[in-house]
Order: structure tokens, then C-alpha cells, then sequence
């Protein structure tokens, strides 16, 4: 028998269905010789004699089938009173006496001598099936095939329903080399025991080993066969069952032949967070069979796992496999690289291999929304919905659209828990775990927690302000941490332990831990769990042990997603690595911890949400410079939106403010009549957020500059003056954060200028500008038309010639002169200038302003 290969046999499916199925290996010849039995034939059953009394002889067929059932146990190896209940006293005795010499010696694997003594006791009961079947076992456990088949072939006469006895058989033909017969019985015992695995198992087996003996299409037939039942047995078994890991063990076999062995051990390696021990066996396959296309995509996982990082090798890989998941995977490593193109294109070309390829379809979507083309976005996400709407994936993308679209569904409303009552609650689950469990005195830690709350707090979305933040260090050995109502947060001492031994007692894991439980705060899911507890419970008082058990054991799951996104989002906020909280999952994964609390997600599953959120948080981090490039072509409708998007991930950005104001006044500036003067404003290019790397190296940047440019007109002469408001209320912000801001004062005063509510309030703000840099020709232009529109000509003017002089390329400045030559009926002042201004600008709205006024005046 080739080595490794485990096969369930003799009563191995009966045993199973009675709990008492145990593996053994393929030694069990060298382990009777030793101790002194007859040398048996090779052993292939995998059968556990050890097991072998009245539970492995019940069938599990089903009704009709011969049950052994008795309440009497003789030393622990199954009932047998039953077997030897029709006879008379003394010889029932008897029989008694030699079955369990017989079970004796069986379990001693003493084959021989067990087998005289099932023969003594079927000359006193010759009727009785199951000691013939024990008979059975031992003479071909003994080497006597003949006398096995005889005796096992007389117990599928007298129970012809008997499993057990059909998987015997096929035991000795397989021993035989009689795989055809060995196919016949094992077939009988699948129809008998439907639904059992192990016989299923078996059954596939000896197809492949048919198939592997043979040639030809009655081969191909044979292994397609058995391929068939282990993909049926693959979806109906735990993965990381004993049975579940053979029948992928026996999938490669089935596919890759005797490599396929090889293939599954880097497989399992990879599976139980070894890839290094993987990658070492699947270069030793790629170097044997150059084209197993399925070593190399396995080899690319293996090289771009987090341990091993070799991204550039593994993308080799995946291009050697060329399979529509290699291809995906390429995409992949682009994505989260952020070179969008490459992404874009393999990604495109694994859907090219399957159109209905549906994660290929969402990848595609996140790469389109992250550079801004949303219509694109929407339409690769719903060909993921269409592939398959009820999948995972499926579900996603149909949440990705809706978030899209803005076509949302409605929460549903709940009963209120007020502020005093959520601080009430909050401190009573802390005075309850002070009492019963004991908080860790240690200073250090605690003001280390302290510091770290502080930071995610002060960019939470309810701050010191809204709730009495409070964290603890619970003397418990759990790895957890949990935050009741009113901002109580509860680390336990095996959290910290943990990240300390495995991820470098690193800020940013405790803070992604942290951050979690802040926004279970911030999101009031506390308080919505303390309300249905008391529903269920009404007289259970808070703070109570029960509502204190009821809280560890976890929030809904939509709870537990929530709150590992926006802790993910607080952390990054307050300057902490936020990959570093799906690098704790990752480890937790690894060191198969169980999640706990009965609400929270597998590790697996998290990973999977937050890579995913992380991924969606950078490309809003990306909106600042697609709000700049929309600013730059006149898209102020856009910009924005990008500009909302960004300040939602910060919104203390004061640049990002400042433009959201900016393009707010422009998009309120519907049309600018002939005549008017351009209210000079500033961009701010600077803001920055710091990259979200997913891998251990650079991501790549490109640089790209960004113009400041005036807005053109469109076609409604109306300026929309709400809209102008809001422009006006969003400078304000940004100023109240930071009243030094030079571009926030120029842009304010210009917005208050077209409101025309306060030009002394615009004058303000200008003049304020130019004390803080002198030099600024923004301010400097829009102070000289405050004065111009405020019927203060001279000055005006004077402070655009004054200008044009300091900056001759401005283009603004000179519009504005033009424009003040022209109110005063100076044509060929208002010709020059404009003609300055069209030699700097001749491409704007306000360039077709020019030329039509030029074109007037020159009549």
C-alpha cells in the first residue's frame, strides 16, 4: 500500500456514526509480528481492532438494518449479551467466555489466537453474524484471505443489510489486488449507508487507484468519477476535519497524480501559516513538472503571504500559472501597491479568461472607484451582483452600489437611551469588573492605554466632550477587550500579553484594538445592546453579573464589522499604522484563537472586511487630489464631492476645507455677466495622509502639480446663494481651526464679496491675508476689486497697475484692470488689457468674456 494514503475501512463508517472512529497507520503488520501474531497481509483497512465490540457493528443503513443494541459493556469493548441471548444458560456462559477471550486477543492483535476463539463460540451459536464477522476480520487481519471471504460472505447471507460487512470485503479484495470486486462491495455499502463520508471516501479511493492501474477512456472514466464524489464530499465536510483533510489530500492525488501528494503538504503548510515550508516544497515540484500550473499560482500565495513578502516573485508566479485567480492576483498586489493601471488591466484580463468571473468583476469596481469614475464602479459591481446576487461577494457589491447610487434602505428606529443613563450604565459595568475580576496595577501600562485612548478619542465622533472616556486593565488572562455605555473601555491583561509576545508590543496594534472599542462607543452599540438585554430581562439591573455576561458575549455581527472599520478609520486619524489592526486578526488567525463573544466574526472573516475597508479608506484619501484635478477642469460639482470625502476620513483638514469652500463658491457662481471682476482664490495643494501600506515596501508615488485657475462661467445667470452660504460656513471652519490660514482669509473674503452681505467683513478678511503674507497676489487682487466695487476707483486701480507691474504674468490682475478701463469707458486701456489677459489665459470662460468684450469695443 502506497504510504500516507488513509483508508477508511472495516466498520470505519458504522464506527464513525457510533463516535468511535480512530485512525490508524499503515504499520499495523510490523506491530502484530512483533508481538508474536501470525504475519497478516499488507495492511490497507486503517481499521482499529481496539474499537471492535457491538458499537462497530451497528449498521448505519438506516430502518431495517441489523442493530447490535445491549446495556452490558465487557471491558469497556462493546455490549454482547444480546449476541448470546437466545441460548441456554450454560452455554450462553460459555459463548460469553470465548467472545471476550476473543475481543482480547483482537485488541492484543493477536489474530490467530482470537480467531480459535470466534470459532469456538460460532460452534456453540453458528447463527450469530456478529462474532462471524469478528471471525472475518482476524483471518484476514491473520493473512487468510480465502477463509475471510468465506466467513465474511456467510455474514452478508444471514444480514445482508450489514455495512460493516461490505467494507470488510473490499478490505480483502484490495489486499488481493482485486480493485474491481474492491469497488463492487465498497459501491454496496455507499447505497446501504448514504450520506456516511468515509464510505464515500473509500469509494473514491479505489476509483483513483483503478484508474492509476489502468489506461485508456475506462481510466479517465474512473478518476472523473472520483473526482466527482470527493467535490461533493469537499463541500460537505469541515475543511479542517480529519475526513476533510484527507478528502483534499485525495483531490490531489486525483488531479496531480503521485505529485499531487507533494502539492497537498505545501498546501496544508500554507493553510496552518507556514509558507516558507511551503514555498520550499512547491520550488522542489515547479523544478520536477514545469508546467503544474496550479504549484506555481500556490507558489505565488506563498510568496506574497506577509511572512515571506516577495511580491515581485510571486507576480512571476501568477503569470507563469495564468489561471483567472493567478491573474486576479497580480491585479491584487497591484491594487494595494496603488498602481492603479497595472490593477485595471490584470484585472480586466482574468475576466477576459471568464466573464462571469465575480471577483474579478468587484476588484475591478474598487479600483474604478478609487480613481473617481464612479459610473464605471457601479457598472463592474453590478456585473458581480449579476454573476451571483446571493454570494458573499455578490452582497457586497449590491452594498458598494447602494453606498454608490445613495440608494440606501432605512434603519429602523429605536427607543432612546439618553446620555445620563448611557454614563449610568457604563460606570456600574466598571464598578461590577473592579469587584469581580481585579483591575492590574501597573502605572506604566495604564498610562500607556491612557495616552493611546486619548489620541483616538480626540478624532472619534463623540468625543471628551459627549462621553467620560474611562479605560481599565481587567487582571484576566483572555485576549479581549470591551467597551460598555457611556465610553468604559476594558482591556484585559491577555490582550496587552498577546501583543507584546507576538506583534512587537507595538501602539498602533493596541490602538486598532482600541479603536474598536471606542467606536462600539461612538456608534452607540453598547446602549442598543443594554436595551434589548433588559427587554429579555426586565428586572436584571445594569451593571448586574448577567448584563455583565450578556455584554462578553459580543455585539451582532453588523455590530462587530462596524466597529472594526470605523476603529480602522479613528487609528488612522490619529496617526496609528491602521493595517495594523488586520495584522492582530492575522496572528490571532494563525495561533487559532477563537473569537470571543458568541456575536463576533471568525478572524478570517475580518481580515477579509477590513483589508477591504482599508483598501476603500485609501482611495478616499486619494478624493484630495481628485478634488484638486476636478478644480483644475472646472468641475467644481465634483471637487466638491471629492473634497466631502476626504474631509469624512479628516476633518480637521483645513486644506481640505478650504477647497471644499472654494469649489462650493464656484459651483455657486452660475454665471458671470459681462462686465463683472474675477475674485482671485486660492487652491491648497497641500494636505497629506499618510499611505496605508499593506506590504513591506514603498508604495509607489507619482507627483503631480496642480494650477490655481479662475472659475469659468456656465449657462443660468443666477448665483446659487445657499449654496454660496455653505461656501461661506465651510471657510469659517477651516479658519476656526486654524485663523493663520492665509488661502482660507482670501477665499472667505472673495465668497462675502459675491454675497454681498458685508463688504466690510470681506475687506477684513483680505487685509488679514496681506498681514500675514504681504506678498499674496490673491489677496492683494481681491482687496483691489473690494475697493473697486465699493466705488473707491483710485485706489483700486491703483493697486492693479501696482500689481501688474510686481506680477506681470498674473492673469487675474489684468482681467480686472480691463475691467475697470472698460466701466470707465477707456477702450483702448480695457483693449490692452484684456489683451494681456488673453495672451497669459485664452482657453477659460473668462477668455470668451474677453474676447467679446475685445471684439465690442473695437467695433
Amino acid at each position: 500500500m502506497e504510504r500516507g494514503l488513509v483508508v477508511i475501512g472495516v466498520a470505519c463508517a458504522a464506527l464513525a456514526c457510533a463516535g468511535a472512529a480512530r485512525k490508524s497507520g499503515p504499520g499495523a503488520g510490523e506491530e502484530a509480528k512483533r508481538k508474536g501474531a501470525e504475519t497478516p497481509r499488507e495492511e490497507v483497512s486503517g481499521f482499529d481492532s481496539s474499537r471492535l465490540g457491538a458499537s462497530a457493528l451497528k449498521s448505519p443503513a438506516g430502518a431495517g438494518a441489523e442493530t447490535l443494541v445491549d446495556e452490558e459493556d465487557v471491558d469497556g469493548l462493546g455490549p454482547i449479551a444480546k449476541i448470546t441471548a437466545t441460548l441456554p444458560t450454560e452455554k450462553r456462559a460459555l459463548a460469553v467466555r470465548e467472545i471476550r477471550s476473543g475481543d482480547f486477543w483482537m485488541n492484543a492483535r493477536q489474530f490467530v489466537v482470537a480467531a480459535k476463539h470466534f470459532r469456538n463460540a460460532l460452534a456453540i451459536d453458528a447463527a450469530n453474524f456478529p462474532i462471524r464477522f469478528r471471525l472475518a476480520f482476524c483471518l484476514h487481519s491473520s493473512g487468510d484471505a480465502k477463509g475471510a471471504i468465506d466467513e465474511v460472505s456467510k455474514v452478508i447471507e444471514t444480514a445482508p443489510r450489514f455495512v460493516a460487512a461490505y467494507q470488510l470485503l473490499a478490505d480483502i479484495y484490495i489486499a488481493q489486488k482485486d480493485l474491481a470486486k474492491a469497488e463492487e462491495a465498497v459501491t454496496k455499502a455507499v447505497a446501504l449507508a448514504s450520506g456516511v463520508p468515509q464510505t464515500e471516501l473509500r469509494l473514491a479511493q479505489i476509483l483513483r487507484m483503478r484508474a492509476e492501474a489502468g489506461s485508456g477512456q475506462e481510466a479517465d472514466a474512473q478518476k472523473a468519477k472520483a473526482a466527482e464524489i470527493l467535490a461533493r464530499l469537499e463541500k460537505r465536510v469541515p475543511s479542517r476535519s480529519v475526513v476533510g483533510i484527507e478528502v483534499r489530500r485525495e483531490l490531489a492525488l486525483v488531479k496531480y497524480g503521485q505529485i499531487g501528494r507533494d502539492f497537498f503538504e505545501a498546501g496544508e503548510a500554507l493553510m496552518n501559516g507556514k509558507p516558507a515550508d511551503a514555498l520550499k516544497k512547491l520550488d522542489e515540484i515547479v523544478a520536477k513538472q514545469k508546467d503544474f500550473v496550479d504549484a506555481h499560482h500556490l507558489r505565488g500565495v506563498a510568496l506574497s503571504s506577509a511572512k515571506v513578502n516577495r511580491s515581485a516573485d510571486a507576480i512571476e508566479s501568477f503569470k507563469v500559472a495564468a489561471k483567472r485567480e493567478s491573474l486576479l492576483a497580480v491585479g491584487q498586489i497591484y491594487y494595494e501597491r496603488a498602481e492603479m493601471e497595472d490593477a485595471e488591466a490584470w484585472f480586466k484580463k482574468a475576466i477576459a479568461l471568464d466573464a462571469k468571473y465575480q471577483e474579478a468583476h468587484y476588484a475591478l469596481g474598487l479600483v474604478y472607484k478609487e480613481l473617481g469614475e464612479y459610473e464605471k464602479a457601479v457598472g463592474a459591481w453590478k456585473q458581480a451582483m449579476w454573476a451571483d446576487r446571493n454570494s458573499k461577494i455578490g452582497k457586497w457589491a449590491a452594498t458598494k452600489v447602494q453606498v454608490l447610487t445613495g440608494k440606501l434602505r432605512a434603519l429602523a428606529e429605536g427607543e432612546v437611551v439618553d446620555p445620563a443613563t448611557e454614563r449610568d450604565i457604563g460606570q456600574k459595568f466598571i464598578e461590577t469588573v473592579s469587584r469581580e475580576w481585579g483591575l492590574v496595577d501597573d502605572e506604566v501600562q495604564q498610562k500607556r492605554i491612557e495616552r493611546i485612548v486619548a489620541r483616538l478619542v480626540a478624532v472619534s465622533d463623540r468625543g471628551a466632550e459627549s462621553l467620560r472616556w474611562e479605560v481599565r486593565i481587567a487582571n484576566k488572562p483572555a485576549i479581549n477587550a470591551v467597551c460598555f455605555p457611556g465610553g468604559k473601555i476594558l482591556v484585559f491583561k491577555g490582550m496587552l500579553d498577546f501583543v507584546k509576545q507576538e506583534l512587537d508590543d507595538s501602539d498602533d496594534a493596541i490602538a486598532g484594538v482600541l479603536g474598536h472599542e471606542i467606536a462600539h462607543a461612538s456608534l452607540r452599540h453598547g446602549v442598543n445592546k443594554a436595551k434589548v438585554i433588559t427587554a429579555r430581562t426586565a428586572t436584571t439591573a445594569l451593571g448586574s453579573p448577567i448584563m455583565l455576561n450578556a455584554f462578553m458575549n459580543g455585539f451582532s455581527r453588523t455590530n462587530e464589522f462596524e466597529a472594526d472599520q470605523y476603529g480602522v478609520l479613528y487609528a488612522y486619524r490619529a496617526g496609528f499604522d491602521p493595517v495594523a489592526a488586520m495584522r492582530y486578526h492575522e496572528r490571532m488567525l494563525i495561533k487559532k484563537e477563537i473569537p470571543q463573544g458568541l456575536g463576533h466574526p471568525p478572524h478570517a472573516e475580518r481580515i477579509t472586511r477590513l483589508r477591504d475597508y482599508l483598501l476603500e479608506l485609501r482611495g478616499k484619501t486619494r478624493s484630495f487630489k481628485l478634488g484638486l484635478a476636478a478644480l483644475e477642469k472646472g468641475d467644481n460639482a465634483r471637487a466638491v464631492h471629492h473634497f466631502e470625502l476626504f474631509l469624512g476620513v479628516f476633518p480637521d483638514s483645513v486644506a481640505a476645507r478650504n477647497n471644499l469652500g472654494l469649489a462650493l463658491h464656484r459651483k455657486a457662481l452660475i454665471k458671470v455677466p459681462q462686465g463683472n471682476y474675477k475674485k482671485s482664490t486660492d487652491i491648497d495643494p497641500t494636505a497629506k495622509a499618510p499611505v496605508i501600506r499593506f506590504r513591506a515596501m514603498d508604495v509607489k508615488r507619482r507627483a503631480k502639480s496642480f494650477s490655481t485657475l479662475g472659475a469659468g462661467p456656465v449657462a443660468k445667470p443666477v448665483i446659487d446663494r445657499p449654496l454660496l452660504r455653505e461656501a461661506v460656513a465651510e471657510l469659517q471652519i477651516a479658519l476656526k481651526s486654524d485663523p493663520g490660514y492665509v488661502a482660507a482669509h482670501v477665499n472667505l473674503g472673495a465668497a462675502i464679496l459675491d454675497l454681498d452681505v458685508d463688504s466690510d467683513l470681506a475687506v477684513s478678511h483680505l487685509q488679514t491675508a496681506l498681514r500675514l503674507d504681504p506678498a499674496n497676489v490673491h489677496a492683494r487682487c481681491n482687496l483691489a476689486v473690494a475697493n473697486l466695487e465699493r466705488g473707491q476707483r483710485d485706489i483700486g486701480v491703483a493697486a492693479l497697475r501696482k500689481l501688474v507691474a510686481d506680477k506681470a504674468g498674473f492673469a487675474d490682475a489684468h482681467f480686472n484692470l480691463a475691467v475697470a478701463h472698460d466701466r470707465a469707458d477707456e477702450k483702448s486701456d480695457a483693449i490692452k488689457s484684456y489683451g494681456r489677459f488673453l495672451e497669459i489665459d485664452g482657453t477659460s470662460g473668462w477668455a470668451k468674456i474677453a474676447r467679446a468684450r475685445v471684439a465690442e469695443l473695437s467695433k
